[in-house]
Parts: structure tokens; C-alpha cells; sequence
């Protein structure tokens, strides 16, 4: 169980991989927070986990910028899980609407129930990119080492941005042994 604990914390926060006024954006921001809705279906086991995740994005320069997110889960059976990490990364501009971004991460993951705490880390790549200005779309790879398992996660995320702050959407994510579905919104600052 712990090794599924810690995946399903990295499966919620890795989505993150945009009040109320303005059309949509013309460009990727990498100055927003957001919360989602998310549902884990582990691999192999009768359990699934339901639950909440919150992140960041805070552009330091042009091409650095800081990231984090939380997760609370509560995983069938009654036990919960959370974490969350806080990282750096950087990105380049493919053209005016798309770019390639990476990062590294400190992780965080709490099984609950007995299971534990450890401190692990994070890599993580993305292309994010504009279909049409109101459309954004994001697929990614991310490594998580935590809690004495590791995992890779594969990604992708559509976002409609409703206006140039406030956008919604949702993703999908496969790692080795769950997948993640998520729903919610951002608001750019």
C-alpha cells in the first residue's frame, strides 16, 4: 500500500499540470494557481482514491519559473494519503504560442495509516501549446522517487480559457501501476 500511496499523491499533483474579465489568452502563462478534482484508480488493487489538489506556477524571469501543488486523497478503505512538492524549472519558446518547459521538484508524500512520510524528488518535462487562443493542450513526462518506490507518469491536459484569467479543463495520466483523471481551474495573475 505504500507504494500506491505514494503514486497516487504524484499522479494528483502532476497535472499542474488560468478574474473575470478579457478574451482569452494569446500566450502561455507560467502565472497562475489552480485546483482540481482528481480520481486515482490504482492498479491491481480494489482501491481507488478520490480527492483534491491545489498548485502554483510563479514566474521568477522570462525562463525560470517556481512551481508546487498539495494533494489530499482519501483512498477507499478509509485511509487517506497526501503530499505535495515545490520545484524550479525553466522554459523555452517553441514559437509564439507553444513551448517546452522542464523541472526539477522536492517531493513529499504521506501514506497515513502507518505507512509513512518520505521526502523524494521529481523530474519533469511538458510541451504546452495554443490550439486557437481559447484552447490550450499540455502532454508531459514526469519521474517521481518517493517512498522507497519510483515511477514515471505520462500526461496530457486540454484547458479552455474562458478569459485571460480564469480558464477550466482537465487531464489524464498513466503511470506504472494507476491512472489519474482530474477536472478543474486555474486563474492566471
Amino acid at each position: 500500500m505504500k507504494k500506491y500511496a505514494s503514486i497516487a499523491i504524484a499522479l494528483a499533483v502532476a497535472p499542474f499540470g488560468a478574474a473575470f474579465a478579457g478574451s482569452p489568452s494569446t500566450s502561455l502563462s507560467y502565472d497562475y494557481i489552480g485546483l482540481d478534482l482528481v480520481q486515482v484508480d490504482i492498479d491491481n488493487t480494489d482501491a481507488d482514491a478520490d480527492g483534491i489538489a491545489a498548485g502554483f506556477y510563479s514566474s521568477v524571469s522570462d525562463s525560470l519559473f517556481l512551481f508546487g501543488g498539495y494533494a489530499k486523497l482519501d483512498v477507499d478503505g478509509g485511509s487517506s494519503a497526501n503530499g505535495g512538492n515545490l520545484g524550479l524549472g525553466f522554459r523555452v519558446p517553441m514559437a509564439a504560442t507553444s513551448d517546452f518547459n522542464a523541472g526539477v521538484s522536492l517531493e513529499y508524500a504521506n501514506g497515513g495509516n502507518g505507512v509513512g512520510s518520505d521526502i523524494g524528488f521529481g523530474v519533469h518535462t511538458a510541451f504546452r501549446f495554443l490550439f486557437i487562443p481559447a484552447l490550450e493542450g499540455e502532454v508531459g513526462v514526469s519521474h517521481f522517487d518517493v517512498q522507497d518506490s519510483d515511477d514515471t507518469v505520462v500526461g496530457a491536459s486540454l484547458r479552455w480559457h474562458i478569459t485571460s484569467r480564469f480558464s477550466a479543463g482537465g487531464g489524464y495520466a498513466v503511470g506504472s501501476d494507476s491512472k489519474s483523471t482530474s477536472l478543474g481551474v486555474r486563474f492566471n495573475f
